[in-house]
């Protein structure tokens, strides 16, 4: 299809769907035309050698413009108010959650909407229910707009919610599954599952978290996870949201190497083309490891690709989620720190299940198969990081060391650099939830405890001082009130990790226009020294430094004097001469 038959094309779709483009219908047709070739070049990629290339080709333009002139006017003014990279907003934090798992059922959220709006959550991803119509764990995405219904009870309630939310500042995330039998060579079905994408914007989504493993789409290579079709049917489908509802932003799940997770962004041409958030697995990994090992290495080793992430994309960045967290960084991160692989992964394995001593975590872990020496983990954030053992043993000392070794890991994943989505519960300190092992059903799945049931009574003592909910919910809470006031904190590529000067501390600089924010974390169960030639980095010679955390000043040393970190410590500290 050359440019003629383009415009062909578009003039034959104006006159058929009577578009009025130089009235209500402008800004759509001037987005349609703009992205036309590059929707036609990525479609011929996939599709030239089909017989039914033109039909389904028409399809998709059609397709565009029912769901342009089905999208509510609100929605449309909403995508136009948007700046154009709105999600790299340092003002954005969002909580996952299971919808009957945190108030029953979708007609009780709006009544939790100030607990959300108090702790600083502005992004809600919703999930349905914690089980599946299988009895499995739930993915937590559906894959058409049947599903959708059945599993929100009723679209009415689920977009009155929409309404509600959006009405109160926050945004919409929902999770659209690819079928296991989507094709990828079969135009017919790529235009389907445009379609059901588009459902999702004009429901008034915000962010659409999509499954982009390649394994989840026929016609591809099971070992090729990255293969090239798979980038172009997301950059296709980039494309095509771009003209109907620019402001959705896409979400790709794809859990894998970070080399690979890199390549979700897009790559030469189509570089920041594809998905605009991608989870920081790894990093969110390389914490939990550095929790157990005392060492930053690691997660130091894995920063060189991380920070190849194109501008105008960014991270999901979480301490984890309703799935188990996978410990399956390179082989190369965990030699960097001067470990072995295998032996490394074992000693994680055993330190989060409480296999040894010295370990305060509870959880459990597992690998995938014989085959694979990865460890995975389940658990909750209190329950990994010692509370729940801690409590149980009425321990005060290793209450409160559990209460900073959780928001030594929050604060890292705040700071960092992307959108924090913090995991329902973990504000409150729940703990694994055991109750699973009652349901025959279950079988050994373990992902089952991840997912608390809200007892509201215990989060109504957030608001009741000194207790341990309070405390918690009260730190999380302060962390992103200091995020939400430092615009330096958008992710606008601006995260430089300092040079390594001590095994046990990572520090990353956030630079801004006329600002720069030091962001220190002591991953020890001792006290740790910083040099301070540390913050003479990248140009900078600090004098003083504000420590939003502990909101107090700091005189800089010279070289031969230290920063001296508490065990699990970390800092904020904005120059400010």
């Amino acid at each position: 299809m050359n440019n003629n038959q383009i415009v062909t094309a578009l003039f034959d779709a104006v006159q058929n769907n009577n578009l009025d483009i130089a009235g209500a219908d402008k800004k759509f047709y001037t987005k349609l035309v703009l992205h036309a070739s590059e929707i036609r070049d990525l479609y011929t990629q996939l599709y030239a050698n089909h017989p039914d290339y033109n039909d389904n080709f028409t399809r998709l333009i059609e397709v565009l413009i029912a769901s342009h002139q089905n999208r509510l006017q609100e929605l449309r003014d909403r995508d136009y108010h948007k700046d154009e990279n709105w999600y790299l907003s340092n003002q954005l934090a969002g909580m996952s959650l299971y919808i009957d798992r945190f108030c029953g059922n979708i007609e009780a959220l709006p009544g939790k909407f100030p607990y959300l709006r108090d702790l600083g959550v502005n992004v809600l991803h919703l999930m349905p229910s914690l089980e599946s119509s299988d009895g499995k764990i739930n993915s937590d995405a559906t894959s058409d707009l049947k599903s959708v219904d059945l599993r929100f009870e009723n679209l009415r309630d689920l977009e009155a919610v929409r309404v509600e939310m959006h009405a109160n500042g926050m945004n919409l995330m929902l999770g659209l599954d690819l079928n296991h039998d989507f094709n990828s060579t079969n135009p017919q079905i790529f235009v389907e599952m445009l379609a059901n994408a588009l459902v999702y914007a004009n429901l008034g989504v915000d962010i659409l978290r999509i499954n982009a493993s390649a394994t989840h789409i026929a016609g591809l290579e099971r070992n090729s996870q990255n293969a090239s079709q798979t980038h172009t049917i997301f950059q296709l489908l980039k494309q095509c949201v771009q003209v109907t509802a620019p402001g959705m932003a896409l979400l790709g799940e794809s859990i894998t190497e970070p080399g690979e997770i890199m390549k979700c962004f897009g790559e030469g041409r189509y570089l920041a083309k594809e998905f605009d958030f991608a989870y920081n697995t790894t990093q969110m990994a390389l914490q939990w490891d550095a929790l157990a090992s005392g060492q930053v290495s690691a997660m130091m080793a894995a920063q060189p690709v991380l920070s190849e992430k194109p501008f105008g994309t960014t991270w999901i960045t979480y301490t984890r989620n309703h799935n188990d967290i996978a410990l399956d960084y390179d082989d190369h991160m965990i030699l960097d720190a001067g470990f072995t692989p295998n032996e490394h992964r074992k000693y994680l394995s055993e330190y989060f299940s409480d296999s040894f001593s010295i370990s305060t975590s509870s959880a459990t872990s597992f690998a995938p198969d014989i085959e694979t020496p990865n460890t995975h983990i389940s658990g909750t954030l209190a329950s990994l990081c010692g509370l729940e053992k801690a409590v149980n043993a009425k321990n005060e000392h290793q209450i409160n060391i559990s209460i900073q070794k959780m928001l030594l890991m929050q604060a890292n994943s705040f700071f960092v650099g992307g959108l924090p989505v913090l995991f329902y519960g973990d504000e409150a300190g729940y703990f694994n939830d055991y109750s699973f092992q009652d349901v025959q059903d279950n079988g050994n799945d373990d992902r089952w405890m991840n997912g608390p049931l809200i007892d509201w009574e215990k989060n109504r003592l957030v608001n009741v001082e000194g207790t341990v909910e309070n405390r918690i919910y009260a730190g999380t809470k302060k962390l992103l009130e200091i995020r939400a006031k430092l615009p330096v904190v958008a992710d606008v590529n601006n995260t430089r990790w300092l040079p390594r000067h001590n095994i046990h501390v990572a520090g990353f600089v956030r630079n801004g226009k006329e600002k720069a924010l030091f962001c220190i974390f002591n991953y020890s169960n001792e006290s740790a020294y910083l040099t301070w030639h540390s913050f003479r980095y990248n140009g900078l010679t600090p004098v003083k430094l504000y420590d939003h955390w502990r909101e107090t000043y700091f005189e800089t040393g010279n070289d031969a004097d230290f920063l001296i970190l508490e065990s699990y410590a970390f800092y904020l500290l904005e120059v400010v001469d």
